[in-house]
């Protein structure tokens, strides 16, 4: 009776980790109960599922920023068609 696999695509920066924890699970339940064998895999895999969070929310961030920039460059070009416009005589 093992544990569903997880797929080391799924989370690139944790990979290894995820093979050899896959790998514990594959061994019969019993030990992984017993000894508690899969632990201390279960909690470096947790610890890197939080490091690869907080390298995503940066990265959103900074493409936020990224956004955010673009677009007020954006506005201001249509502002400026507006002011033109209005300012134009028909």
């Amino acid at each position: 009776m093992g544990k569903r696999q997880l797929n080391p695509a799924a989370h690139p920066h944790c990979a290894d980790i995820i093979v050899e924890l896959n790998r514990c699970h594959a061994r019969s339940f019993f030990d992984q109960w017993w000894n508690g064998s899969c632990k201390a895999l279960t909690d470096k895999f947790a610890e890197c599922r939080r490091q690869e969070r907080q390298l995503n929310s940066k990265k959103n961030k900074e493409d936020h920023k990224d956004f955010q920039k673009r677009l007020a460059e954006v506005r201001g070009k249509v502002r400026q068609a507006k002011a033109e416009e209005a300012a134009a005589p028909n």
